[in-house]
């Protein structure tokens, strides 16, 4: 790379110094031939106008009459700039000519006749005299054949300068463009990715710079997703609180009113009705209960895998006491579940954590594929001889947008509206699922049912 930077910039350098060199020949050569020392010349006028020109006390400007007369024989204009090339004054100044220049564009109009006129420029105190006269009465360049050698000499000098100057920063901002153009656009991909912009780096063929560039818009790709990811979790998270909340609420509004009117003297309750209260408060407390060890135990397995104890067991009798224990809960003594199995199958299992994550795949398929809906658990031994657990439901199914959050942490689908729960239970299923090395799939088809496999 450093050496095709040493070369790109030596063959700029020489390129620019010949054509210095080309240029400011010709223009001394025209100069000469230009010569014609019966006329007044443009130039002269120039160098020498300021002695026309004067300046008040409040800072007007003005021209005098001698020189406005100059002007107007030549059929010639002027403006005076200030040091930000801003037009602050003019006399006989053509509509089509501009009011402020860059340097740049001065040199240019000395240089060439862009608009039908001859350009020169002197100086008044602070300010640039900026002329103009017709070039079809003028030759563009005039030099004074005195024996003022001095004057010739210092007049070829500022016009190479002029040619060198013009022509090195041309060939400077080409050079510049080529070589830092692409770290520009590299500092401005890094800062947009730091401000995570969405704006794509564009790539092109940069040559010794083409590994930066593809490597900074693989970069902008994942920090893009990752922006993407972490937009949709603070919006679950924030989904799942507002669930939380309304959850804690719920229960926690039932036991302060009714132990509200339990408390107060002025309700005569009888033994029922306390009764009657007492098992609300009860209840909506195991909820509360509930809730908390679930939140507890997401946690736990997400930090650390210590809190698996197994031990070997028959997986089919306990998936089959799992069942009836299901069957024998009043919510759902009137569904329909079957159970099926291939003999007895042992397996290293933690009981308490691998019961909980079923119960909560049984209960789900109960509460939401339909009040008619047949749930279906079997268990069965692979040819390679692993074990397999189906829990199948002929219900209304997923949708393909639900099921692909199935098990985003916090994540509540359209169809919980009135289920109890906190967005915890498939995530935690999930995680003590593979906790003991299985894998779980769910697949799903709206008004056919869901069908859940897990592997271990």
């Amino acid at each position: 790379m450093k050496n095709r930077i040493t070369s790109r910039f030596l063959l700029f350098s020489i390129s620019a110094t010949i054509i210095v060199i080309f240029f400011s020949t010709v223009i001394v050569l025209l100069m000469i031939s230009g010569q014609d020392a019966n006329v007044k010349n443009p130039r002269a006028i120039t160098l020498v106008f300021s002695n026309y020109i004067s300046k008040n006390s409040e800072g007007e400007i003005k021209i005098n009459d001698d020189g406005k007369a100059i002007l107007d024989e030549k059929s010639g204009w002027v403006q005076l700039l200030d040091e930000n090339g801003q037009e602050v004054y003019s006399y006989n100044k053509p509509l089509n000519v501009k009011d402020k220049y860059k340097p740049y564009e001065l040199i240019d109009a000395f240089l060439y006749s862009r608009i039908g006129y001859i350009n020169y420029v002197s100086n008044f105190e602070d300010y640039t005299i900026f002329t103009g006269f017709p070039d079809k009465d003028f030759t563009k360049f005039v030099v004074d054949t005195s024996d003022n050698k001095e004057e010739i000499f210092l007049t070829f000098g500022f016009i190479i300068f002029l040619v060198g100057l013009f022509t090195y920063t041309i060939m400077g901002r080409i050079f510049s463009k080529k070589i830092t153009g692409p770290i520009e656009i590299i500092i401005q991909s890094i800062d947009n990715l730091d401000r995570l912009n969405e704006k794509e780096v564009e790539v092109e063929n940069y040559g010794m710079y083409k590994n930066v560039f593809d490597n900074l818009r693989a970069l902008q790709s994942r920090l893009h997703l990752a922006k993407i990811k972490e937009k949709e979790f603070e919006k679950q998270r924030n989904e799942w609180m507002a669930n939380i909340s309304h959850d804690l609420k719920t229960p926690l509004s039932s036991i302060s009113g009714y132990s509200e009117i339990m408390a107060d003297k002025k309700y005569d309750l009888s033994s029922a009705e306390i009764i009657k209260y007492s098992e609300i408060i009860r209840k909506q407390t195991k909820n509360i209960e509930n809730l908390i060890s679930d939140l507890s135990l997401e946690l736990k397995i997400k930090s650390t895998e210590d809190i698996i104890k197994k031990e070997s067991i028959k997986l089919n009798l306990f998936l089959k006491e799992l069942v009836i224990s299901i069957l024998n809960n009043y919510q759902y003594a009137h569904r329909d579940i079957s159970f099926e199995d291939d003999g007895e199958l042992y397996f290293q299992i933690d009981k308490e954590l691998f019961g909980r994550a079923i119960t909560n795949l049984i209960t789900n398929a109960l509460k939401h594929s339909g009040p008619k809906a047949i749930v279906k658990v079997s268990i069965k031994k692979t040819s390679e001889g692993h074990g397999r657990i189906c829990i199948i439901d002929d219900g209304k199914g997923i949708s393909r947008k639900m099921l692909e959050k199935l098990f985003i942490r916090y994540y509540r689908g359209e169809s919980t509206e009135g289920v109890e729960g906190t967005g915890l239970g498939m995530p935690i299923a999930k995680n003590i699922i593979e906790a003991h090395g299985g894998k779980i799939t769910v697949s799903s088809e709206e008004g056919k049912g869901t069908t859940i496999i897990i592997d271990l």
